[in-house]
């Protein structure tokens, strides 16, 4: 083996760095290595492909091997166990390029390759500074993609100065709570936007216990964990959905990620410095979070900061927003037909009747298409 990068991140930033070393070179998988070992009946813990016949070496050379971080769900656990010797040294390899190994894996590759052959690369995740958050709340009050929650932005941003300040490398905790459908998860998105990637999205309440359980803790590599999204995450802001609704056994494998910014299961060792953990919740007020949530998580939390329900202007702006979203979907004959309709300006004028706002774009998508419909159907006669 002449080189070994191990890179920790996302798929983006992974595939940045394999486009410029391989471009226009033969590329081989996990996946290619398995089918080889399988169709010669090669064992994973058997003999080396150097005591193969002679007429089969040519299917052990290798010299560019890619391996991306899912590609591990595809494989055993045996595969996992016995990375290095039962598929590694199989193979003539050059160099290999290798995302989110299992910490087994990567241990494995360092006890049997010098260091001068391995490379490490994590990703780095943009770091604010406080002039850059002021910014951000700034362009927060212009934006109206977060109608009304001023309150909500302002204390979002101090967090995010107060974090930005210290420069202690610490996670920051926010917990959000107040109705469903009033800019909980969009003003997440547009933090997340801001720190430059995708938002993490993670939803415990998918899960029952037992599914939660082995999602959390990653008791199987074939199958989704926490800290496989935690890895290959593409901005440092994490939002977990409805943690009232995750349950209290669980709390516990949350500590030492709020207080440290670690994460172990038994795959994967993830590190989540400056990593801001936005959580969600319709919890009423900060006796209802005490109590659903337990001291020990109640004093985690940095920032509990609540969403407030929308006056009937804020609503009429959301409504507006929604209309104009779903109709520019459409052809323009068809857009000016709703337009003509009036049915928008039902909507405005019930506003204050709308109380699951989280369901209105759906709502309101169904209302304009069987309009459009019924319209089309009236002038067919």
């Amino acid at each position: 083996m002449k080189k070994i990068l191990i890179f920790k991140g996302p798929n983006v930033d992974f595939e940045k760095i394999i486009e410029k070393e391989t471009l226009g070179k033969e590329i081989n998988t996990l996946a290619d290595l398995v089918k080889v070992l399988e169709t010669k009946k090669v064992e994973i813990d058997g003999i080396p492909h150097t005591n193969v016949d002679d007429g089969q070496k040519e299917d052990y050379i290798k010299p560019l091997v890619v391996i991306y971080g899912s590609d591990f769900a595809s494989v055993n656990s045996h595969v996992i166990l016995n990375f290095v010797n039962g598929i590694l040294k199989k193979f003539t390899i050059d160099n290999l390029y290798i995302q989110n190994p299992p910490y087994r894996i990567e241990k494995s590759i360092e006890e049997n390759y010098s260091k001068e052959k391995i490379t490490k690369k994590i990703k780095e995740y943009y770091l604010p500074s406080t002039d850059e958050i002021l910014n951000l709340y700034m362009n927060l009050n212009k934006s109206e993609k977060v109608i009304g929650q001023d309150n909500a932005k302002k204390f979002t941003c101090a967090g995010l100065f107060k974090q930005a300040y210290k420069k202690k490398n610490k996670p920051l905790v926010l917990l959000y709570y107040g109705p469903s459908g009033i800019g909980k998860t969009e003003l997440a998105k547009e933090i997340s936007k801001f720190y430059k990637g995708k938002l993490t999205r993670i939803q415990f309440s998918m899960f029952q216990t037992v599914e939660a359980y082995g999602y959390l803790f990653g008791t199987d590599n074939t199958k989704p964990s926490f800290a496989k999204d935690l890895i290959s995450r593409e901005s440092n802001i994490v939002l977990i959905d409805e943690f009232d609704k995750v349950s209290p056994i669980l709390y516990n494998a949350f500590y030492q990620m709020f207080d440290e910014g670690k994460f172990e299961d038994s795959l994967y060792k993830v590190d989540l410095q400056n990593c801001v953990f936005i959580l969600t919740s319709n919890f009423s007020d900060r006796n209802e979070i005490l109590n659903g949530v337990g001291m020990p998580i109640y004093s985690r939390i940095d920032e509990k900061i609540k969403f407030k329900p929308l006056n009937i202007e804020q609503k009429r702006k959301l409504i507006s927003q929604k209309f104009d979203q779903i109709l520019s979907d459409l052809k323009e004959e068809d857009k000016n037909t709703i337009e003509n309709s009036g049915l928008k300006e039902q909507y405005l004028d019930n506003a204050d009747a709308f109380h699951n706002l989280r369901m209105l774009d759906k709502i309101i998508e169904t209302n304009v298409y069987r309009c459009l419909m019924d319209i089309k159907l009236n002038e067919l006669g």
